[in-house]
């Protein structure tokens, strides 16, 4: 799947639910409070001559609901957008960058189980993890993907089993 959103893909539904939920779950995370809103220009004037493409966390929510994403590459460029920035306004070892690539890192999982459309819920701390309901079962080509049957990755999600279906 390279993405498309031929078929609607995010003018409602799950998908749009589940990336909207989210950013939602980012928005809440107080370490996360510099990306929710743009940034105060009358605070920080030299940042628009820094950043030429701002983007914050209300905006891909709001982009998010207005049907304005087409593809998961295109959001996936916006979040990117908030670390870049964050990392080319403030040093290099700032809080503020390190926050800014563990967001990105965050969102990206989440856009990424999403395209997948594997099931998942987000922490407390903002981590991706397979869906409670260790049951879920959802088709993935010719196979069914069985959650909650198999072994832990190296990102400390549990990896998915395909199974054959019978024919």
């Amino acid at each position: 799947n390279n993405g498309s959103n031929r078929s609607g893909l995010f003018k409602r539904g799950t998908q749009l639910k589940r990336l909207v939920d989210g950013v939602d779950s980012m928005i809440a995370l107080e370490k996360f409070l510099l990306f929710v809103d743009r940034v105060d220009e009358e605070e920080f004037p030299t940042y628009p001559l820094t950043v030429a493409y701002p983007c914050w966390l209300k905006l891909i929510r709001s982009r998010l609901r207005n049907g304005y994403y087409r593809t998961y590459k295109a959001i996936a460029r916006d979040v990117d957008a908030i670390y870049e920035a964050a990392s080319k306004f403030n040093a290099s070892g700032s809080a503020v960058t390190r926050y800014a690539r563990e967001l990105r890192d965050k969102l990206r999982k989440i856009i990424a189980h999403v395209e997948a459309s594997i099931p998942f819920d987000v922490d407390h701390r903002g981590e991706a993890r397979m869906a409670k309901d260790p049951t879920s079962v959802e088709k993935v080509g010719d196979g069914v993907m069985m959650m909650g049957s198999s072994g832990t990755n190296s990102t400390g999600l549990q990896e998915p089993k395909l199974a054959k279906r019978k024919r």
